[in-house]
């Protein structure tokens, strides 16, 4: 385990290599998806969760089936 958050370890690992942030993003979150099956992108009629994050990747907004919700900070 770690104390850091997803978004936290998502910025390191972006700064840490040459590959940035959509790199980053992409591994944690569609590649995890794609190992346990579930399908890429955003599908008509299915309920979203997105996370919104800023250039730099800090959490904006967040939406939990198709819902915005208040994040922590």
């Amino acid at each position: 385990g770690s104390a850091i958050g997803l978004d936290e370890g998502v910025r390191r690992w972006a700064s840490l290599t040459s590959d940035g942030l959509p790199a980053a993003l992409e591994a944690a979150s569609v590649r995890p998806a794609a190992a346990v099956g579930l399908a890429p992108g955003l599908v008509p009629g299915v309920p979203a969760d997105l996370v919104l994050v800023d250039a730099e990747g800090h959490v904006v907004r967040a939406m939990r089936r198709g819902q915005w919700v208040s994040i922590a900070r």
